[in-house]
């Protein structure tokens, strides 16, 4: 199956529904109709630039609809995508660069540079041929997210369609009850992250609409009060800027039901002060695997003591920090102990 048929479907469904809004920006506030029309324009573009299923496109796009909607027009035709910064990784090898400053990428690369702007998602519309879009087994590659490299040296990790479906599928259950309630999301985590992306993949494709950073945060802030944004995506330093934010502007209320934090060990002190102010709902992750491996004893443990931090997150609702933080260090204590 295609991941982003899905999405497709809910533009069929409910088109005039909003799918994603940046306040303030080039685009600000676009529907499920105009994303599906986004998407084929993206698609006709890149098949009359000869990218072809399993061409790996590198995306270096700041507007984050604009590289969002770039993302899903080529992950439909059956290209794999992975989002960059300005700083390219040297490791990562890519056919074609998409950028809206290609000035960045002049030369001492192999792949083919591919200037963009706005013109890209002109268009009237017309679903590119279904010759040209991947109908396979599901199993080619169709996401490639970047690792931090916090814990060594940064990885490239390669997601297949059913991959990336089955990981959706596994939202509605493990972060608890409420997440999938919910349908309006904001995010300030990284779009090159696995989780960052597919945050998004799972909220359009199940109708709701994704939130980004506006042009500033005082827009953002009153896009939170006007659509009534239930849920957070953001990583520990993120977190950080909007409990400095909401605690400065006290007539901002946080009306929050669930925060997700990922990408870097949630501090207990800043953990504490989010659940106090912003949300008492919230759930931490932490933790990737750069390649297959057999499990032995010592590795199996350390992956259950990566497990209990975000069933101890949400234990500590219920039965008090002090608890919970106990278990977890008997936990960590048995790590090492091996």
């Amino acid at each position: 199956m295609n991941v982003v048929e899905p999405i497709l479907f809910q533009a069929r469904h409910d088109p005039p529904a909003p799918a994603m809004c940046a306040p303030g920006t080039a685009l600000g506030v676009i529907s499920y109709a105009r994303l599906a029309r986004f998407i084929h324009s993206a698609g006709h573009r890149a098949v009359r630039l000869g990218i072809a299923p399993k061409t790996v496109v590198a995306i270096q796009v700041e507007d984050h609809i604009f590289h969002t909607t770039l993302a899903l027009g080529l992950m439909h035709i059956g290209a794999a995508t992975v989002s960059v910064g300005p700083a390219f990784p040297p490791n990562l090898r890519a056919d074609v660069i998409i950028t809206d400053t290609p000035e960045a990428f002049g030369g001492g690369r192999n792949a083919k540079v591919v200037a963009v702007d706005l013109s890209w998602m002109s268009g009237k519309g017309v679903p590119v041929d279904e010759r040209h879009i991947y109908s396979g087994s599901g199993d080619d590659t169709c996401r490639i997210a970047l690792t931090s490299g916090s814990t060594g040296e940064a990885k490239a990790v390669a997601f297949t369609h059913n991959n990336q479906l089955a990981r959706l599928a596994r939202y509605n259950h493990v972060f608890g009850k409420t997440f999938p309630e919910c349908s309006r999301f904001f995010s300030d985590y990284g779009l090159g992250s696995s989780g960052g992306f597919r945050h998004i993949l799972y909220v359009l494709s199940r109708g709701g609409t994704m939130f980004f950073p506006g042009a500033s945060p005082m827009e953002t802030l009153q896009t939170f009060e006007l659509y009534k944004v239930q849920g957070l995506i953001a990583s520990p330093g993120g977190l950080s800027g909007f409990l400095k934010f909401y605690s400065e502007n006290t007539d901002f209320r946080s009306g929050f039901e669930i925060i997700l934090s990922a990408g870097s060990p949630l501090p207990h002190a800043l953990s504490e002060q989010v659940r106090a102010r912003l949300c008492s709902n919230l759930i931490f992750y932490y933790g990737t695997i750069p390649r297959p491996r057999l499990f032995h004893r010592r590795r199996l443990t350390r992956w259950l003591t990566l497990a209990a931090q975000l069933v101890i997150s949400r234990l500590t609702l219920r039965f008090g920090s002090s608890t919970t933080r106990g278990l977890f260090l008997s936990l960590a204590r048995k790590d090492r102990c091996g």
